[in-house]
Parts: C-alpha cells; sequence; structure tokens
C-alpha cells in the first residue's frame, strides 16, 4: 500500500462496479493511519469488501489457494503462490528491475495481465478483471517439483555421492 496506493484505490473503487464479485484488500504494515483510516470508511460502505492492514501469514497462502483471482505487486512471496496454485492475476509491479522482471516472468505460466502503475484506471483495471475471470486457466505450465527446493536438493547431493 506505502509503495503503490493505486492499487488499494483503484481495487476499492472496482469493488463498487463488481458487486457480484467479493474483495478482500490488505494495505500492508507500512500504511499510516490516516490513509488506513480513509480505506476503511470507503471499505465500510462496500458489502463485498473486507478490508485489512495486513493479512497473517498463515492466512495469505489460504486466500491465495481460494481466490478467483489476486491484484497484487510482483513481490516473491506472493508470486511464488501464485505460480504454485496456478492462480490468475494482475499484477502491478513496483519500479525495480526485479519486480517488473518476476511479473514478466509469471505471466509466461500463468494467466495474468502487467499493468504499469501509471496505466492503473478504474475503468481498466475492471475490464481486465472481467477478461481474466471470463477466460479459462488451462493447464498449468508450473512443475510442482520447482517448490520441493530441499528435496531437489537432497536428490542432487545423493546423486553426486
Amino acid at each position: 500500500g506505502i509503495v503503490n496506493k493505486r492499487i488499494i484505490l483503484s481495487t476499492l473503487l472496482v469493488a463498487q462496479y463488481c458487486k457480484d464479485c467479493f474483495f478482500i484488500i490488505s494495505s500492508g504494515p507500512a500504511t499510516s493511519e490516516g490513509e488506513l483510516n480513509e480505506y476503511k470508511k470507503i471499505a465500510s460502505k462496500l458489502k463485498n469488501v473486507e478490508f485489512k492492514k495486513v493479512i497473517e501469514p498463515e492466512k495469505f497462502d489460504l486466500y491465495i489457494k481460494a481466490c478467483d483471482l489476486s491484484i497484487n505487486m510482483s513481490g516473491y512471496n506472493t508470486i511464488a503462490r501464485l505460480l504454485y496454485y496456478n492462480k490468475k492475476t494482475i499484477i502491478t509491479p513496483y519500479y525495480t528491475s526485479e519486480q517488473r522482471w518476476r511479473a514478466d516472468l509469471a505471466a509466461e505460466y500463468i494467466p495474468s495481465r502487467v499493468i504499469k502503475s501509471k496505466s492503473l484506471r478504474v475503468e481498466y483495471l475492471r475490464d481486465n478483471i472481467n477478461q481474466l475471470l471470463e477466460s479459462s486457466s488451462g493447464p498449468s505450465r508450473v512443475k510442482k517439483s520447482w517448490f520441493k527446493g530441499i528435496a531437489n536438493t537432497i536428490d542432487k547431493i545423493n546423486t553426486i555421492a
């Protein structure tokens, strides 16, 4: 949230139009109390929004697993979970090379749209959400073995020994 406030505000505004969708929105731990209160004020008027400052790590995985679509930046943990669960996503990467690279890479494997922050407009976001939700996921191009780092390392060590 503190890094890309436009994601939060745009998603709150989209929620007004997409009444048949349910949104869980997290602003992040660095959000100021003033901004948090403004977000909560908007969210309180929407029956299809649950607003949280922080999603606890144990619930984050459950939310990603259960969601039909995620709107996010391209942080490592989020992208790894989206890949693992083959989830549709709208990615608005932060301006760093790492975030942009990770967003583009994820887009090769999961149904997604990469939207630059300055291009994030309510109507554009709403249209992309609807397009992704209406599209079929198709088979995952992600191999579950990619996520078994310890087991893969042990196997490699055992083949050397």
